[in-house]
């Protein structure tokens, strides 16, 4: 949900394709969390409290790809669908302000899946303790039609096996370091291959001292494209632009890897095989579809350009973005402390 004020919510009206209101005063269950709220407000992980407080909790959180949501902090009732119907009862969460222009119309708000108790996932997990603690999701890839959605399942579940393309492969979840770790789940990155090349990833060690700096690998649901620290994105990069020197490069909008291809052209070019490496022998394998992402195009030709960036300098995260866990099973287990992926046919019609 999206808010302008602490009267009204915002959401996105998936037929109309704009924001639409959502009046809280005709909702019996919302309420709004005061700033003096012990335990909800001023204690609320991951939540940087705005400087002025008009009565309702105020809060402003970033994420890793540079985005920003501010709003404040309400309780309300959701209701979820499935196999069974289950209503979870008095949920944290945030109605952010309606800002157009950082506004995604296709989506209608920001599932919270962190390791954080005030995530969506932690929230009603604990509020029943006879569920599995575990969650697992599957997103369909976009560029042949948009016109397919995905699943999530909570607790008790069968993954589909008509679904599944290859077996699910689990690595441990790391333990994390810093003030912020607990939004996250950390893995080990092992190795990264390009077509038969196999690269460098030695980078700086985490420093278990540094209580500061988030630090390691994680898989993120809200990052939609990879993220990889500098020096190691550099090193992938012009690996990368080696093995793909068959095709067209275009620099139109200022990349190094960015390639044109006929506008009716329905197959993503021919690039090399990339493959993400994790402890315990899980490996991601990313072909095209998940490595490029359409750009722009004109009447003659369309750009699609690589789906991974270089991370900020400050940081020493490598972030697994969603774009690359598209037509993935990815599946978390808080009580075995593993995260587990496996190479699925996602899409489902709509």
């Amino acid at each position: 949900p999206d808010a302008a004020d602490i009267d009204e919510c915002y959401y996105t009206d998936k037929v109309l394709g704009v924001a639409s209101p959502f009046n809280t005063s005709d909702s019996a269950s919302y309420t709004g969390i005061p700033c003096l709220s012990p335990g909800l407000c001023y204690n609320s992980p991951g939540v940087s409290l705005t400087p002025t407080c008009n009565d309702t909790c105020s809060f402003e959180v970033g994420y890793g790809d540079g985005t920003v949501e501010s709003g404040h902090l309400a309780l309300e009732t959701f209701h979820m669908g499935g196999s069974v119907e289950k209503q979870q009862q008095r949920l944290v969460f945030g109605c952010t302000k309606f800002t157009p222009s950082a506004s995604f119309l296709a989506d209608m708000g920001i599932m919270g899946m962190s390791p954080g108790p005030f995530s969506f996932i932690s929230q009603i997990l604990s509020n029943d303790n006879s569920m599995p603690q575990r969650f697992a999701y599957c997103l369909p890839e976009s560029f042949q039609s948009l016109n397919y959605t995905g699943s999530i399942h909570f607790g008790n579940y069968v993954i589909p096996p008509s679904s599944l393309i290859s077996a699910m492969s689990y690595t441990p979840l790391q333990p994390p370091f810093g003030p912020s770790a607990y939004m996250y789940y950390y893995v080990t990155l092992e190795g990264i291959t390009i077509g038969s090349v196999s690269l460098d990833t030695s980078l700086q060690p985490v420093n278990t001292s540094d209580l500061i700096t988030p630090q390691g690998t994680i898989f993120d649901t809200g990052t939609p494209l990879t993220h990889l620290q500098t020096p190691l994105y550099n090193r992938f990069l012009q690996e990368f632009i080696l093995q793909s020197s068959h095709l067209n490069p275009s620099t139109a909008d200022g990349t190094q890897a960015c390639y044109t291809m006929p506008v009716l052209e329905t197959k993503l070019p021919s690039v090399p095989t990339v493959s993400f490496h994790f402890a315990n022998n899980m490996t991601m394998e990313l072909g095209p579809e998940d490595l490029l992402f359409a750009a722009y195009a004109d009447s003659v030709n369309s750009t699609v350009c690589l789906a991974m960036r270089d991370a900020d300098s400050s940081t020493l995260l490598n972030i697994i973005g969603n774009y690359q866990q598209r037509n993935y099973w990815v599946e978390v287990d808080h009580a075995s402390r593993r995260l587990g992926i496996a190479k699925a046919n996602c899409a489902r019609s709509i």
